[in-house]
């Protein structure tokens, strides 16, 4: 029984109503004959679809026609998503939603919006890995591992791609498989590791060749990676070669983004090579057809590579216009380095044209001063005004001597400053917990950025006793006051859970305010330094988590709901009062998995935004239910990405150390059921 008929015949079997199995037979019949007949198209999808009355079949016809767009109308392919999005709302089919999901993330990836798109490729993820659907779960790994390549971070593009290979491995999609290797293989030629690359692309082609499929897509990009990987080793006859084939092979799928693309490796290949003759063209014709489907980041590349063009023909002006046409396409993610290319374009052309300009204005003042001296400038006039301009010069030389050791003697005061901050910086380091020493936490991450060199926060672990204390901690200042309040909250912990064995939260504060008090003399002078904190312990026999708080909260995510369990409203150390209570612990009993966030106050009182305002608590809370379902390490990185982007866009400088630690506590891990789903349902961005 061939393969796609297989898989139709195991989700025929997850229904048992006659009719039900009936209406996916016929919707599946349709589906798979219009994706596989040779003369389908889009108009056949359309025609289909306007005479079509069951809502469910209409359903699935949407979400082909959607998948039928991507790669040349993202807007339409969006609308069509959506619109079987919300008639599933009836049926509530997982894969469906899946399908829809990874779609509009492609679609949003093509206007080179990574953000956006990768959220919809985690949910991707996330609803696939519900019912074990492998065929979206690699599609959308894949295209997880294409956006952290457009980010620059290629070792974690290669992992995700290994994700790919593993889950289409287990239902032997080799169109899948030879994807992800020839992804693989374009991450290595980015990572300068080219004989890797080139080996990973001989699999993907074999793979390719044993599937008796070389005339399909993936075998475009396995020619275009493999023109990369020769042109980075400066062999540009084989790259041109490579890219060529990708080109012919591109025209005969109509295939305009792969395209495109290659037209712009053959133009930059053509200008190694010195043949210029066809650049311009070839480079005009790539942004014509870019520019009508709507591909952004492919008219961004073109503009670059006429930029470079004119400049190796020396037109600097006509270079200046192709660079304002490329940066104003660029998306914000990328425009810091850029911008500023572009300014010192700016300032090499302003500086060639004044150049020109001070020639003609040096020659004019030349003739000019020899008719003035011919005709009335006398001797001694000329050696009065030498002696005062000798005498202006002198002083000026004596002052600027003065100045310049003034300013040696500065720079190296300033110098040793930050050689003793960085100094600082290590040993404080050296004092926060090793990463490698927490592992036994299953799951969790911390996200520590510092507003300067050294911080005010930290952050502190120790396990004994198969108990673990989290410790989250801000200190009164940030830079070299509020580092050296966080030495002190460091050491003191170390003693008190180390040597004293104190392992209950409340009374590790409660010592650690008495530490602290002592250390500062603050019964005695007008000291007022503290720290507020957040402390857990994990208690891994009882299956209970305590926890205490000076002034600072416990975040706590179960089935959807964000409980906020507040500390007392007490600091460690700080003012000295003479009817001070001591701290409470307040205990949760672990009976389901559940999800921990602990903070300083820095990411919630951090401006930015529109309107230059803080971002607040209770949208942090929220932030943080929206992204609970993800990894911990994505939940870091879309945390990080989050507040830089919140500064940006309200051109706000970071105002305080920013801390968060995020941690799972479950007594027991379940294994979801095991399905499939038909594997011409999702599509892989390139």
């Amino acid at each position: 029984m061939p393969n796609a008929y297989r898989k139709i015949r195991i989700e025929l079997i997850r229904f048992q109503n006659p009719m039900k199995k009936l209406l996916l037979l016929i919707i599946h019949i349709i589906i798979f004959q219009v994706s596989q007949a040779q003369n389908s198209s889009i108009k056949d999808y359309e025609q289909k679809l306007a005479v079509e009355k069951n809502d469910s079949v209409q359903m699935h016809l949407l979400a082909r026609l959607a998948f039928a767009y991507w790669d040349s109308d993202h807007y339409k392919s969006r609308e069509l998503a959506e619109k079987s999005l919300k008639i599933n709302e009836k049926y509530n089919e997982k894969h469906i939603v899946s399908i829809n999901l990874n779609t509009i993330g492609i679609s949003y990836w093509t206007q080179g919006e990574y953000d956006k798109a990768l959220e919809y490729f985690l949910k991707t993820v996330e609803m696939c890995e519900e019912d074990s659907h492998y065929i979206g779960m690699g599609s959308a790994y894949i295209n997880i591992g294409i956006i952290y390549k457009a980010y620059g971070q290629y070792h974690k593009a290669i992992k995700y791609q290994e994700k790919a290979i593993a889950a289409h491995e287990k239902i032997e999609n080799f169109d899948g498989i030879i994807a992800a290797r020839s992804n693989i293989g374009l991450n290595y030629v980015y990572l300068k590791e080219y004989e890797k690359a080139l080996e990973e692309l001989k699999i993907a082609e074999e793979l390719l060749i044993q599937s008796n499929n070389e005339n399909n897509t993936v075998a475009i990009y396995i020619y275009e990676y493999r023109g990369q990987a020769y042109d980075e080793l400066g062999d540009y006859d084989k790259a041109l070669t490579n890219y060529n084939k990708a080109l012919e092979l591109s025209k005969k799928l109509n295939g305009v983004k792969s395209m495109t693309s290659n037209m712009i490796h053959v133009a930059d290949v053509y200008i190694k090579k010195k043949q210029y003759a066809k650049v311009e063209g070839i480079l005009n014709e790539a942004i014509e057809k870019a520019e009508k489907m709507n591909f952004n980041s492919i008219v961004q590349d073109a503009y670059l590579k006429k930029s470079e063009f004119f400049e190796k023909i020396n037109d600097k002006e006509a270079a200046l216009n192709a660079y304002k046409s490329y940066s104003a396409l660029k998306d914000s993610i990328f425009n810091t380095e850029k911008s500023k290319q572009i300014a010192e374009m700016q300032v090499k052309y302003e500086a060639d044209k004044k150049e020109k300009e001070n020639l003609i204005y040096k020659a004019k003042s030349e003739r000019q001063t020899i008719i003035s001296a011919t005709i009335g400038l006398s001797l001694t006039l000329l050696l009065i005004l030498t002696a005062i301009l000798f005498k202006n010069y002198s002083a000026k030389r004596k002052t600027n001597k003065v100045l310049e050791g003034q300013k040696e003697e500065l720079e190296k005061k300033n110098n040793k400053i930050i050689a003793s901050i960085n100094y600082a910086e290590r040993i404080q380091k050296a004092a926060l917990t090793d990463v490698e020493e927490i592992q036994n936490i299953p799951e969790h991450f911390i996200f520590f950025q510092p507003k300067d060199i050294v911080s005010g926060d930290f952050y502190w672990f120790y396990e004994k006793d198969n108990k673990i204390v989290i410790c989250a901690a801000d200190c009164t200042g940030h830079g070299v006051p509020g580092a050296f309040m966080s030495m002190l909250g460091i050491s003191f912990l170390n003693r008190i859970v180390s040597e004293k064995n104190i392992l209950e939260p409340h009374l590790i504060l409660d010592e650690l305010h008495a530490q602290v008090e002592n250390a500062l003399r603050q019964d005695k002078t007008q000291n007022r330094d503290g720290m507020d904190i957040s402390l857990c312990v994990m208690d891994l026999d009882k299956n209970i988590l305590e926890f205490a708080g000076a002034k600072n909260s416990l975040i706590c995510i179960h089935n959807d709901e964000v409980t906020r369990i507040k500390g007392d409203k007490l600091s460690v150390g700080g003012r000295k009062t003479k009817h001070r209570s001591n701290f409470t612990k307040q205990v949760i009993k672990i009976e389901e998995e559940m999800h921990f966030y602990i903070s300083s106050d820095g990411f919630q009182d951090q401006f930015g935004g529109e309107d230059g305002n803080k971002f607040m608590a209770k949208p942090f809370r929220s932030l943080l239910k929206d992204i609970h379902h993800h990894s911990f390490d994505d939940q870091k990185f879309i945390l990080e990405s989050k507040i830089n982007s919140w500064m940006k866009i309200g051109n706000q400088k970071q105002v305080d150390d920013i801390l968060v630690i995020g941690f799972k506590f479950a007594p027991s891990i379940k294994t979801p059921e095991q399905n499939t789903i038909h594997k011409n349902e999702y599509a892989q961005i390139d």
